[in-house]
């Protein structure tokens, strides 16, 4: 129908639908097809008056509908198109010309058209509403402004293109509210905000990422965790879990311009790159940076992760393991190792709480970084070395065995192990060729068993190549083992010694436990004390005026095993047997000096030195202290007459000391 020469309106019935053209096949596979669209051409010189419908300011159930599928839409210097008030749906249409109009339904649907020609400034198709349905695989070409946003209304369009000749992709004057609407354009033509000059409306430019997740032979997973991240860490739609390898889509918003309500416009907001990342405990996880410039439609293989020993339930239940990945600390307060961590750190990487946080541990072998991450060792020992960039902290006695290095620099510490070794054992680790202690420890447990003990050592302490020594002492009681010396050189994974103790048979035979022949204030009983200077040797003090050789090697031996005496008297008296005692100069230089209060009577047996000096010490002042010689002939007497091979008899040994000056 034709009309000239006064306005036109071809209203529509209310409740009533009126369509143009068919659309065929519905849209099964994401396809329809359109058909006996009509060619609807016409001149509107009536200013804002419809062509079609009434000029509806809202939606109303009982507003008429209008279908154009397949149809040609042109105009020649109209204005309004049609208001609508129902929903109106242009589907597979070419629409070109300037007009405009105002789509008031939610039920509205753009879909496969062309918008085109619009070239009047004051005229441009309006979103009265947000459409339950987004505006979709459309083209905008050649227009002033694309469309009007109004009030406080969304628009959303996918697949869209907006070619270059459009002037502006959104017109917003018409925005109302301190919060108005968002439109969002998804998988659409990039723009800039040149393509914007209007600051009020919430603009935001997104693609869509689709994966399909499977295993190496191609075969869909299902609990496979998908998370994309903003470069402000911002998570995009949310967490996608696979059902048999079927990912959710994500939506990566890379741009941003927020609404102003007045002045310029708000700066545009960058989001991209997007950390993308992928898991599955026992799978090896993905993660990488991507712009998301396209959208992305893509199936990811995950590879089993070989470097796993634990399942993820073994995993979960790892306990001494503290991963604070908001602070980045990483605490330790069980004996661990790099195989435990990496497990526990795979496990809790694969939560969905923790998608956010890349994977910063890096294994190698048993040598991990940790990033920028903070190491506090508390109370245990974590075996393996260790870089940060951040802080390590040991307390309680922590400590990695390994190289340690942070941002104060390195520390190695190394192993070292005493293998076969009688528990309660006084042990000394000595480096000769530094002249240091390294340690001395007496080891607990129970006598009569035997026990690996270890500890560790830094580089400080021993360097590769150093000699170490080993000294072990041992006394429980009226039992004891001969001392053991072994010298080893430590190398890059540290140092092993292995014990061969053997019991003291003198010590043994004699009874006589050295530790209550002490004397110190709790046991004030005790006659003789260890003197470790001026001059070294044993300070006698006894009120019955007599002092034992035997209880002297009781003590020398039992002293032995302090932190002082397997220092200083280590090796420095042997018993030659139950009745002879002989002073190791080289090792020792041990005398007996009498500091109490009455003479005293170095008795019970031969004690002499291997220097032939007297073994007796004596300052101004001290009370005397003498050899008893009816003893030392006693024990020298049966030496002699070994020696004369019984070709003569010694009835007797004169008394006088001084006959034989090297005993005393």
């Amino acid at each position: 129908k034709a009309a000239k020469g006064f306005p036109t309106r071809y209203s529509l019935g209310a409740s009533c639908a009126v369509q143009f053209g068919r659309l065929l096949g519905g849209e099964a596979n994401g396809s329809f097809e359109t058909t006996q669209g009509c060619r609807i051409r016409f001149q509107n010189g009536g200013g804002s008056m419809s062509i079609f419908d009434r000029n509806y300011t809202s939606s109303q159930p009982t507003h008429p509908v209008a279908n154009f599928y397949g149809c040609l839409i042109e105009s020649e210097g109209g204005d309004m198109f049609m208001r609508a008030g129902g929903p109106l749906r242009i589907i597979g249409c070419v629409v070109d010309g300037t007009m405009g109009g105002r789509w008031l339904s939610e039920a509205t649907e753009l879909v496969q058209s062309r918008f085109s020609g619009n070239r009047n400034g004051g005229v441009s198709w309006s979103l009265g509403n947000t459409f339950t349905r987004p505006i979709e695989s459309c083209s905008f070409y050649d227009n002033t402004y694309s469309c009007k946003a109004f009030l406080s209304y969304s628009g959303e369009f996918r697949d869209t293109t907006f070619t270059d000749t459009n002037t502006d992709i959104i017109h917003s004057n018409h925005v109302t509210g301190s919060d108005p609407g968002t439109f969002k354009f998804i998988d659409s033509t990039t723009f800039g905000a040149d393509k914007l000059p209007h600051g009020k409306l919430n603009v935001e430019q997104l693609k869509s990422i689709n994966y399909s997740v499977t295993d190496s032979s191609g075969t869909g997973l299902d609990d496979v965790l998908v998370g994309v991240y903003d470069r402000d860490n911002t998570l995009q739609t949310g967490v996608q879990t696979s059902v048999s390898g079927v990912v959710g889509q994500i939506l990566a918003k890379f741009f941003i311009r927020p609404n102003k309500a007045s002045g310029s416009p708000s700066p545009v907001q960058d989001k991209a790159p997007f950390s993308i990342r992928i898991r599955k405990y026992g799978y090896t996880y993905l993660g990488f940076s991507s712009s998301v410039s396209d959208k992305i439609k893509q199936e990811v293989r995950l590879v089993e992760n070989s470097e796993l020993v634990s399942n993820k339930t073994q995993a979960q239940a790892i306990s001494g393991i503290s991963l604070n990945f908001a602070t980045s600390t990483l605490t330790l307060t069980a004996d661990h190792n790099a195989q435990a961590l990496y497990d526990y750190y795979q496990y809790q990487l694969g939560e969905s709480a923790n998608m956010q946080y890349a994977e910063d541990f890096i294994k190698s072998g048993s040598a991990f970084d940790l990033g920028d991450w903070n190491l506090v060792v508390d109370g245990c020992t974590y075996t393996g070395d260790i870089t940060t960039s951040g802080t390590i902290t040991k307390s309680n006695d922590g400590k990695i065995l390994g190289s340690a290095t942070d941002a104060s620099g390195t520390t190695t510490l190394l192993p070292w192990e005493v293998r076969n070794v009688e528990a309660t054992t006084r042990l000394q680790l000595y480096n000769t060729t530094q002249s240091s202690l390294v340690v001395t420890q007496k080891l607990s447990g129970t006598a009569g068993n035997y026990v690996d003990a270890s500890g560790t050592y830094e580089q400080s302490e021993i360097a590769v190549g150093d000699v170490i020594r080993l000294r072990c002492t041992c006394v429980v009681g009226a039992e004891a083992m001969l001392p053991v010396e072994i010298t080893g050189v430590a190398t890059s994974t540290g140092i092993i010694f292995s014990v061969d103790q053997v019991a003291d048979e003198v010590y043994n035979a004699n009874g006589i436990n050295g530790s209550t022949v002490e004397k110190t204030d709790s046991n004030s009983s005790g006659t003789l004390v260890a003197d470790y200077a001026s001059p070294m040797g044993v300070d006698v003090s006894d009120a019955d005026g007599t002092a034992s050789v035997k209880e002297i090697y009781a003590f020398f031996v039992y002293s032995t095993t302090t932190e002082d005496g397997v220092d200083k008297w280590f090796g420095g008296m042997r018993a030659i047997d139950n009745a002879n005692y002989e002073i190791v100069t080289a090792r020792s230089d041990i005398k007996i000096q009498n500091i109490g209060n009455n003479a005293v009577v170095v008795t019970n047996g031969r004690l002499f030195r291997d220097d032939s000096t007297s073994v007796l010490y004596a300052e101004n002042g001290d009370k005397p202290i003498s050899m008893d010689s009816g003893a030392l002939a006693t024990n020298v007497q049966p030496m002699v007459e070994s020696a004369l091979n019984a070709n003569a008899k010694i009835s007797s040994i004169n008394n006088n000391t001084k006959i034989i000056p090297a005993l005393l």
